[in-house]
């Protein structure tokens, strides 16, 4: 079981070849779901849907789904503008990704040596609290029930730090053309100081890696 952003996830195997969502709103008012599958995979119910206080609404995916889910606030019925995470002023997402500000929870069933992998994002901004808590064994993995995760967001120093540094400058500049983007990537990422590089990939690394030998893994929180 995991708590993400306003987001409960929990996990299950229905069959062969498909995977169960839970998804629960804990926030004190209604959220509109986001869904945004990868290039090439489904569009889990069409991309969205609403989402009431304490209400938890089952999602199935196919295995070797891959793709993201996103809390949607402060949503005008009347509109269907949502002042973050909004995907266009409509309900279904139906393949639009989120503005942001908006906390990702980007999710990748039989991924890499057939792994489920997942993690939380701060790329495109923050707009929920995003935590982690108590798994209770049924979070997703290759041989499902898993106890850990295998990839902890609590490990993903890399996504918080140096992909949201690259892409806020990447943002900030006008750009006409792909080699002017491709030049602006380029040119973020060689403006990374080395030591900024050691404090992300190292330093905070060995620091996680600590606390969860402390805690034996559980209810592990850094911010």
């Amino acid at each position: 079981m995991l708590r993400i952003c306003s987001i409960l996830l929990v996990s299950s195997l229905i069959g062969v070849k498909a995977v169960e969502f839970q998804i629960k709103n804990n926030l004190g008012g209604e959220i509109w779901v986001g869904i945004l599958g990868n290039p090439g995979k489904e569009q889990l119910r069409n991309g969205g849907f609403k989402l009431a206080k304490g209400v938890q609404e089952s999602v199935n995916a196919p295995d070797g789904w891959a793709g993201r889910v996103w809390a949607r606030t402060y949503c005008d019925q009347g509109t269907n503008h949502c002042q973050t995470g909004d995907c266009g002023n409509k309900l279904e997402c139906n393949g639009a990704g989120g503005n942001p500000p908006a906390t990702l929870a980007e999710i990748r069933l039989q991924g890499n040596a057939g792994l489920d992998f997942y993690d939380v994002s701060l790329v495109d901004g923050f707009n929920v609290q995003c935590t982690a808590n108590l798994f209770y064994d049924q979070w997703i993995a290759n041989n499902r029930p898993h106890l850990w995760p295998p990839h902890s967001p609590d490990f993903s120093v890399l996504d918080y730090f140096i992909w949201g540094t690259v892409k806020s400058k990447v943002f900030n500049t006008a750009v006409t053309t792909v080699e002017d983007c491709m030049r602006c990537v380029t040119t973020a990422f060689e403006e990374l100081i080395s030591q900024s590089i050691r404090r992300a990939v190292y330093e905070q690394f060995l620091l996680r890696y600590e606390k969860c030998l402390e805690v034996k893994g559980i209810n592990l929180n850094i911010h």
